[in-house]
């Protein structure tokens, strides 16, 4: 049908802008129990690992589910094009995922998922304060304002710091992201 022929031309789209490693080795049973998904493992490839450590030799000190993706977006601040999928992370997580901002100076973050908390039917664990500032074990994380408020989106700039390294963040919180 023509609806589906046009779903296919914008995959065919979004396929060629970005490098989605259909040839890569996922690093899959590692470190299984950081993913919130088990079976959705980044590229050894394309991995982002922390602390300067190697895909070849992941390991819990350094590895967090997220890829490096290569765009066609040039947003300033983002090196060779370059920016990070991943998953929400979970409380036991959530240092990982601020050392992964900090360490690659990100300074705009998109939440896809409707409901972030601590609950079993959230999307996500709560890895930033609503208000106020919360610490995640080294990596303290300030809500420094609510920039806007509309009906399906929040964004809020936060303060993000090790002690020796500080960065402004954008958060975009897109809260009526359909889950699948």
């Amino acid at each position: 049908s023509r609806s589906s022929k046009r779903i296919q031309e914008e995959f065919d789209t979004l396929d060629n802008l970005f490098s989605w490693g259909k040839n890569g080795k996922p690093i899959i049973n590692e470190c299984k129990n950081l993913n919130i998904y088990s079976d959705v493992a980044p590229f050894k490839e394309t991995a982002v690992v922390l602390n300067g450590g190697s895909p070849s030799k992941v390991d819990e000190t350094n590895y967090i589910n997220a890829c490096y993706i290569k765009s066609s977006f040039k947003e300033q601040g983002t090196p060779n094009g370059l920016i990070i999928a991943t998953q929400g992370p979970q409380p036991h997580t959530c240092e990982s995922f601020w050392k992964m901002v900090l360490q690659n100076n990100v300074t705009k973050i998109v939440t896809l998922c409707k409901n972030i908390g601590d609950t079993y039917h959230d999307d996500a664990c709560a890895y930033f304060p609503s208000h106020g500032s919360s610490q995640y074990q080294s990596i303290s994380v300030a809500n420094k304002s609510k920039v806007n408020q509309m009906e399906h989106v929040d964004v809020r700039n936060l303060l993000v710091s090790d002690g020796t390294q500080s960065i402004m963040v954008q958060h975009n919180h897109f809260k009526s992201w359909p889950d699948f």
